[in-house]
């Protein structure tokens, strides 16, 4: 069990061993893999804090030009926009850049009148979930310290030509076959990168 961050750091890398070079078919670990160190501290509500503060600012379009007091960053206007026009009958050409979160990938459009919902997830029933690939864990040591790590696990996200489905409230759904060329690894390499004290160890 490590007992420090510099213990933490170093059995991280010593996993890169093993891994494969392709990107794997499910989530699991290859050599596309990013373990990051994002943060430390000595408070676990902090560094909690920390990240929710920063994926609020970078995914988020907000209200009125803010995002919890903070000037909107509104890093993606093609989504905004694109998924508003899905309300007005407009076909999407392909999944939004935020669905590399996950899916299901929901908007609320607050300034339409009447407000506008839409609902974007896989068509198909029995798997109308994907998971995100970024997983986010506060680890605390046996000395009370903690340390905010982010894990990054690229793979295949669908199935090629998988249906995803636009539900718009009001409105007509319409679905679009899903290619691994929609996905942006770098959209969340992005994320990543916005920590200021990161220490990338894998």
């Amino acid at each position: 069990m490590p007992q420090n961050p510099p213990e933490l750091k170093q059995l991280l890398a010593s996993w890169s061993k093993a891994f494969t070079d392709s990107l794997p078919p499910f989530s699991a670990f290859s050599t596309q893999t990013r373990v990051d160190v994002s943060s430390i501290s000595g408070n676990a509500t902090e560094l909690q804090e920390l990240a929710g503060h920063e994926m609020q600012l970078y995914r988020s379009w907000g209200r009125n030009g803010r995002v919890s007091g903070y000037p909107a960053e509104r890093n993606f206007p093609n989504d905004h926009d694109d998924v508003l026009d899905v309300s007005n009958n407009i076909t999407p050409q392909a999944m939004p850049e935020r669905g590399v979160f996950g899916l299901p990938h929901n908007y609320f459009f607050s300034s339409q009148i009447p407000s506008v919902k839409v609902d974007i997830a896989p068509k198909e029933a029995s798997r109308n979930r994907r998971a995100s690939p970024l997983l986010i864990h506060i680890h605390r040591f046996p000395n009370g310290s903690h340390c905010l790590v982010q894990l990054l696990l690229p793979a295949t996200f669908l199935p090629e030509g998988e249906k995803i489905e636009f539900k718009p409230k009001p409105g007509r759904a319409v679905d679009i076959p899903f290619t691994q060329t929609q996905i942006n690894w770098d959209t969340l390499h992005q994320y990543l990168d916005r920590f200021s004290q990161r220490e990338r160890v894998l």
